[in-house]
């Protein structure tokens, strides 16, 4: 016998729990109700511990204060409250879903998932632990109550459409291995119970989804439809959208109102034939702007009209934009047919390759751009093996690309290019010293130029093909030229630089400093200078006279330096003006990388 007494008691403490989340046992032992007016220390009461309340007004956000004591072993508590409009008879957990009586929803005063502290006293036996604060189902919580402790929760809530008026609610966590103290609240709005007037019956041609519409005689009402008295929601309002009907049937529609419910009422919902009227499948395809596509509503009845969505009427509709395109069709029983399509157009890249020419200078290149469809994500595939937007090309030839968009439209375009003329070529330019401040300039060695465009670095212009020019004092004077075929240009500038001598950059100072190597491929260049030269600067130009770099030389003692290139360097020519104290020395530099 005494074992058997062992067996049951070890029964017991293993096995009870009702959801299938309880360890050990705990028991509800308090609860009061309190206002959504402050924090979990600052917030109202609505009644003592253990004290019904009356809910009169249905948009209230209630909260609800529990507390749990650890029985014999571990507890956890994981979901929701849950309520009892029948005495207990049977439970629904409370959720965010609006479909029960009441739902979970946020307070502006307490934050979901945070601890809670002890606002129910001591009263109760244990050590407290920290609950949770619970007005959402994510995220999940995990709050364990162990025995010789207790903990507690608050569950913010508010009433639905479907919450019933002049009726008690029981609220239990159902984890509970025994019912304790069951929070208890009885509703009593003061509201007049809404009176729905609809149609005698709803009609429709052919299966498919029918407008179901009513009125209230209250403002403010919500109606619910469902397929019968207690069958599945249709849906909320005044005018919705019914299922997808294919025979005839019935709906039911009731009106809610700050808790009070009009009578259900049923009506029937009557399916007529319809023309048959089919676009197909819907369309995902790339277009060119000057491509379509054509929508057929396929073969009608003798007498029967056709209406699209932009007022069109024929049995075909070409189309080239994305969209969802409708049709009505109206037989003779003046039953109505729709039908719809959506249709995705993708654009295809724009590609061409001749916009400026098919022409090139020989001994000159000439870009070919396939357009910016291919970027963000496209492709370029050219007959050259290169894989870029624009390539450029130095001969005649037939170039073709295929361009592929990001959204993966392609477009492919061809071009022959032929040449046409010679490009301009010069070897330099020449500066001579005529008086101090006033210098002849002239192109060194220029083939196939038919016109000049001097800028003297002051402001001052000159088409001449070998002009003079006096400059106005003392100063650092770019000089940059363009000249032009009959379809190229090319340009080249030189520095002058004026310190009461004129022209001191290319005779004896610069003789006396070199750099190497020249041209330049290792990207480290040296400067040398003759004894008695103290360095103090060095300058990178381009040929268009912009600053590339500039290089302060802290040792001006030293004869030889060495300086690292730019990596950002194109091949070209630069321009190197070195600073001493004798004046500006400049010096032309060719990189070839």
């Amino acid at each position: 016998m005494k074992k058997i007494f062992t067996l049951f008691i070890l029964s017991f403490f293993v096995y009870n729990s009702s959801f299938g989340i309880i360890i050990g046992g705990f028991t509800q032992t308090k609860y009061r109700w309190r206002n959504n007016d402050g924090n979990q220390t600052t917030a109202t009461w609505k009644a003592a511990e253990n004290t019904s309340i009356s809910l009169t007004n249905v948009t209230d956000t209630l909260r609800l204060r529990t507390e749990y004591q650890g029985d014999n072993a571990q507890g956890t508590i994981s979901t929701g409250i849950s309520y009892s409009k029948d005495n207990g008879a049977t439970w629904r957990k409370i959720t965010t879903s609006d479909t029960n009586d009441f739902k979970f929803v946020n307070s502006t005063w307490v934050t979901h998932n945070s601890n809670t502290t002890n606002q129910l006293g001591t009263s109760t036996t244990g050590i407290f632990s920290a609950g949770k604060i619970v007005s959402q189902d994510t995220p999940t919580y995990n709050v364990l109550v162990n025995s010789g402790y207790k903990t507690e929760m608050e569950w913010v809530f508010t009433p639905t459409l479907f919450v019933e008026n002049n009726k008690t609610y029981l609220f239990e966590f159902q984890g509970v291995d025994n019912p304790g103290t069951r929070a208890q609240l009885t509703t009593n709005f003061i509201c007049t119970n809404p009176i729905v007037s609809l149609p005698p019956v709803f009609e429709r041609c052919g299966p498919g989804e029918i407008t179901l519409n009513a009125i209230s005689n209250t403002n403010g009402s919500t109606l619910i439809w469902r397929t019968g008295p207690n069958g599945a929601i249709i849906g909320y309002g005044n005018n919705i959208p019914s299922p997808f009907y294919t025979s005839n049937t019935s709906v039911y529609v009731k009106a809610f109102k700050d808790g009070c419910t009009s009578a259900g009422q049923s009506v029937n919902v009557v399916i007529n034939a319809l023309p048959t009227v089919n676009l197909g499948k819907n369309i995902d395809t790339c277009l060119s702007s000057t491509e379509s596509i054509t929508l057929n509503v396929g073969a009608q009845q003798v007498g029967s009209t056709v209406l699209w969505d932009d007022n069109s009427t024929g049995n075909t509709r070409i189309i080239n934009q994305s969209g969802t395109y409708y049709v009505e069709v109206i037989n003779p029983k003046n039953c109505i047919a729709y039908d719809s399509i959506n249709v995705i157009v993708r654009k295809k890249p724009d590609v061409d390759l001749s916009v400026n020419g098919n022409t090139m200078c020989i001994g000159d290149n000439k870009p070919l751009d396939a357009g910016t469809g291919g970027q963000n994500g496209g492709t370029y595939y050219w007959n050259t093996g290169d894989q870029t937007q624009t390539i450029i090309v130095t001969s005649p030839g037939t170039y073709i690309v295929s361009v592929t968009a990001p959204n993966g439209c392609a477009q492919a375009d061809t071009i022959t290019v032929i040449q046409n003329g010679y490009a301009p070529t010069l070897e330099g330019i020449h500066a001579s010293a005529i008086q101090p401040t006033t210098f002849e300039f002239e192109v060194i060695e220029p083939q196939h130029v038919i016109a000049y465009n001097w800028d003297f670095g002051n402001g001052n212009t000159s088409i001449d093909s070998k002009p003079e020019f006096t400059f106005p004092g003392d100063g650092n004077y770019l000089i940059k030229v363009l000249v032009s075929s009959a379809c190229a240009e090319r340009s080249d500038s030189i520095y002058v630089n004026i310190f009461g001598v004129g022209l001191n950059n290319l005779k004896e100072l610069g003789s006396k400093i070199n750099i190497f190597p020249n041209p330049n491929k290792t990207g480290v260049l040296n400067i040398a200078s003759e004894k008695g030269i103290k360095i103090n600067r060095i300058t990178i130009y381009n040929l268009l006279g912009q600053l590339v770099n500039s290089f302060n030389v802290p040792d001006h003692e030293r004869n030889e330096y060495q300086m690292m290139l730019p990596n950002e360097l194109v091949n070209g020519i630069y321009n190197i003006q070195i600073e001493t104290e004798k004046g500006l020395v400049n010096k032309k530099l060719e990189i070839l990388k």
